[in-house]
């Protein structure tokens, strides 16, 4: 009953009751409380696996080819500073679609 009066006492008044709402009406009081509890779960749960999701996506690449063409491996000088880029898992198929060695 704590945790379902303190996400009450946070929300503004239409919100409180939209979110009071999700449970089904024929529902006693308690066992609404047990179902806004299984539903805040699952959304941070849902929460967790999209924000995971994200930073599996953005993994670097071995190789990014710049907006200039040029190609830059892993550890090089520009690698971190190169935002705008194509990735690569390879530096020769970075080459290979028309990119450059940086000089």
């Amino acid at each position: 009953m704590k945790f379902f009066s303190e996400i009450r006492s946070s929300l503004p008044p239409k919100a409180e009751y939209r979110f009071y709402m999700l449970a089904p009406s024929f529902l006693g009081v308690a066992q609404r409380q047990t179902k806004m509890k299984q539903l805040s779960r699952a959304l941070c749960i849902a929460m967790v696996l999209a924000v995971s999701g994200t930073a599996i996506a953005q993994s670097s690449p071995e190789v990014k080819k710049s907006k200039n063409g040029i190609c830059h491996a892993k550890g090089s000088e520009y690698y971190d500073r190169t935002k705008n880029f194509k990735p690569y898992s390879s530096m020769s198929a970075c080459l290979k679609s028309g990119g450059q060695r940086p000089k």
